[in-house]
């Protein structure tokens, strides 16, 4: 929604042709996020802010990003971060924000995939690597009367974030990115177990800022509103917010741009490719699952028979690996 209220500065002007490079072009969140991140606001404010101007796009034009300055100087200002704490300046200048000076601020080339070609991926690793950094830690001390359970300070360097969360925080976040990304490759989470190992509890710490680190470095689902709320929402009952705010949620292929064109982009070459390694791809993953299975029996076996009848068991894997070592 466009500003209808106070007189624009010329920082406002500034501000969208250093991220935007060009008169008339459109500015990418990540580019608005490098400047509106100076603004020392909680990320959860940052994040509103932007909703209120892009209204669910993916990049706001001039007006998006006036209305965003004005809304992040009020916000800084201790006012609500609403439309109406703008009618104060109905006849005078709009609020200048305090924000990094612009030559200061981190103006990158857009580090995305070709728009005229989206099976094109230009990503390189170190570009992949700047894209955010995790920490997740144990909290010292477990919580629950009755049942006992570990809760960990989840830290995001980007959205300059920290929170704390549980398990199940991250059970509801990955049920609502399967639902959002149907046709994407959502990174798994650990498992959970009951009466677990320090060496267990450690080990699924290390899975859990992994799958984090997938997320907030993947092109597409480190910008996601769902990303960002987790990252964000300090209340209690996380699971549980996250689950009522996004139980109904379009699927990526309602909203994407490419969804109506993509059979297009499939070319006939792939589709032979894809037919010849379905068979390959099915042998690999039997061969993966009996040797997880193997692996797994093998850390609870006891003496005696029973090892020599695992020996036995990965003598009967092995010879199915060779079987397929030239697929």
């Amino acid at each position: 929604m466009a500003l209808t209220v106070g007189r624009i500065p010329s920082y406002y002007r500034d501000v969208f042709s250093h991220l935007s490079g060009s008169e008339g072009g459109r500015v990418n969140r990540r580019a608005w996020q490098s400047l509106a991140d100076t603004s020392s606001l909680p990320p959860a404010l940052i994040d509103k802010v932007w909703r209120a101007c892009s209204r669910g796009q993916d990049s706001i034009g001039q007006d998006g990003v006036f209305k965003s300055l004005a809304l992040i100087a009020v916000g800084q200002q201790g006012k609500p971060v609403e439309d109406w704490a703008l009618d104060a300046y109905a006849d005078r200048e709009l609020p200048i924000p305090e924000l990094a000076p612009l030559q200061k601020t981190v103006k990158e080339e857009p580090v995305t995939a070709d728009t005229s070609s989206p099976t094109t991926f230009v990503y390189r690793y170190h570009d992949l690597l700047k894209l955010d950094t995790i920490i997740v830690q144990l909290v010292p001390e477990k919580k629950g009367m009755v049942f006992k359970y570990q809760e960990y300070f989840v830290e995001s360097k980007v959205l300059r974030a920290r929170v704390v969360r549980r398990f199940r925080d991250f059970a509801a976040f990955h049920e609502c990115l399967l639902n959002r990304y149907p046709y994407r490759l959502v990174p798994r989470l650990p498992p959970k177990k009951v009466a677990a190992s320090p060496l267990f509890i450690e080990q699924r710490r290390k899975a859990l800022r992994r799958f984090l680190l997938l997320i907030r470095r993947h092109p597409v689902l480190r910008d996601d509103e769902i990303v960002r709320y987790f990252f964000s929402f300090s209340g209690s009952e996380v699971a549980q917010h996250i689950k009522e705010r996004y139980k109904v949620v379009a699927d990526e292929s309602m909203t994407n741009e490419f969804a109506k064109t993509a059979r297009t982009h499939v070319t006939k070459e792939m589709v032979s490719r894809a037919d010849k390694a379905k068979p390959q791809i099915s042998s690999m993953l039997h061969v993966v699952d009996r040797l997880l299975d193997v692996v797994h029996h093998m850390e609870d076996r006891s003496e005696g028979g029973r090892g020599i009848n695992i020996h036995g068991q990965m003598y009967t894997v092995c010879s199915i690996v060779k079987g397929h070592e030239n697929l």
